[in-house]
């Protein structure tokens, strides 16, 4: 009898160790699949634009990069998968700290909505998130014309009160409210004006004031041109910059700088190479500088507080006071 249980027993050991292997491999392949989702949602990720929500959190656009590695059964030798992944990030503009993480199926659109809420579009569906990045309402990509290409977020118009502008289906405009997700159709869809996106304006405008950079023909440095009444009258005429131009309003019109009752700020850099630091100045009605302080890279939006001006580019965002252009505080993100 014993002799007959003998390959019974060995039978039933195999089959546990089958079962245990792949167990283990099942486990293994578990735990890959989560560490990976893992470090997509919280892993370190590279910056590739920024928003800064007003009265609420900036909002970065981040991407993380997956490798996998796996043997090809016929060479025997290890191939490496690279994989990239979306995701957005909230975080504290002062402290740098993380407030929330949403991870996307592919690459978000963003543009700033009303107050701390922002409309963002990956796949066909825009979406309006709060500070949170948490979903308040969705909208559906329009077709240009019946099922062909859709129109995305990157292609619509955010008006100076955060509502969504396209054209409908029946080819007149129509708002979505960044609040209610209300739709006005017609006429009344395109009454408000279109929202400016920071970074640069061509011109500043106090009052009924412009001023306006003037370049020489030949030269490649400008100085301040005031236009009031017609005339044209260059301020301080032995100052001149590298302009790039002047800091945009993140919440102003198209074009509209950001501007105090007394002055305004310029951004110009230290030579014509691309790369070349950038530098903030201050300046006053009559064109003199209050002050100038270094930027740590491009500018893409400015915004105004009450006792300083923060600064914010691709992966940093600087706060300078309005008295002696002193850092507050900086952070990258």
């Amino acid at each position: 009898m014993g002799a007959v249980a003998a390959p019974d027993k060995k039978h039933k050991l195999n089959w546990a160790w089958i079962v245990l292997i792949a167990v283990a491999v099942g486990a293994g392949v578990g735990l890959k699949i989560w560490w990976d989702r893992h470090q997509i949602a919280h892993g370190e990720g590279t910056v590739h634009s920024t928003l800064r929500l007003p009265g609420g959190p900036m909002v970065a656009i981040e991407s993380v990069t997956i490798t996998d590695r796996r043997r090809d059964p016929n060479t025997d030798q290890v191939e490496e998968r690279e994989s990239v992944h979306w995701r957005l990030r909230a975080f504290e503009e002062a402290s740098g700290k993380t407030v929330a993480r949403r991870v996307t199926e592919s690459f978000p659109t963003c543009k700033l909505a009303k107050g701390a809420r922002v409309w963002c579009q990956w796949d066909d569906t825009i979406r309006l998130l709060d500070a949170k990045l948490e979903t308040v309402g969705e909208v559906g990509a329009l077709p240009v014309v019946g099922p062909g290409p859709r129109r995305g977020l990157d292609e619509l118009e955010v008006d100076v009160e955060g509502g969504l502008v396209r054209m409908g289906m029946d080819g007149r405009p129509e708002r979505i409210d960044p609040v209610t997700m209300a739709v006005t159709r017609g006429d009344d869809a395109a009454k408000v004006g279109r929202r400016g996106s920071g970074g640069l304006a061509p011109i500043a405008r106090v009052g009924g004031t412009i001023y306006q950079l003037s370049v020489k023909r030949g030269q490649l440095r400008a100085t301040l041109v005031r236009m009031k009444s017609g005339r044209a009258k260059t301020l301080e005429p032995k100052q001149s910059w590298l302009a790039d131009g002047f800091l945009g309003d993140d919440q102003g019109g198209p074009g509209d700088a950001l501007a105090l009752p007394d002055g305004f700020f310029l951004v110009h850099r230290d030579s014509i190479a691309e790369d070349a630091p950038r530098r903030l100045s201050r300046l006053t009605l009559d064109g003199k500088t209050v002050w100038t302080a270094a930027l740590p890279e491009p500018v893409q939006t400015g915004a105004l507080e009450s006792d300083g001006v923060v600064v914010s580019g691709r992966v940093f965002s600087i706060k300078l006071s309005l008295a002696d252009g002193k850092a507050l505080w900086q952070t990258r993100h």
